[in-house]
């Protein structure tokens, strides 16, 4: 059996599908199977874009940058990861 790899989605992608699911008057259900994505993600984006507003996705697929001495970027408390989705 093969690993299967996780799909990454562009930043104007997933505003785009949120648009359109709320813009279409079809369910969000509908949205999502028409592009290939789980009901779970689009919502999970929706409630992302609501919370973060501009600076939702504004890191995705940028790599984190490390200080000049070659250590890992340190996450401070409460801080987390970004998500690649």
């Amino acid at each position: 059996m093969g690993t299967k790899k996780r799909r990454q989605y562009t930043a104007e992608f997933k505003r785009e599908a949120i648009e359109l699911a709320m813009s279409s008057g079809q369910s969000i259900v509908g949205t999502t199977k028409d592009l290939g994505i789980a009901t779970s993600v689009l919502h999970r984006w929706k409630r992302d874009l609501e919370e973060h507003g501009s600076q939702a996705f504004v890191r995705q697929g940028q790599a984190l940058r490390c200080s000049t001495d070659g250590a890992a970027p340190r996450v401070g408390a409460g801080e987390q990861r970004n998500r690649v989705f």
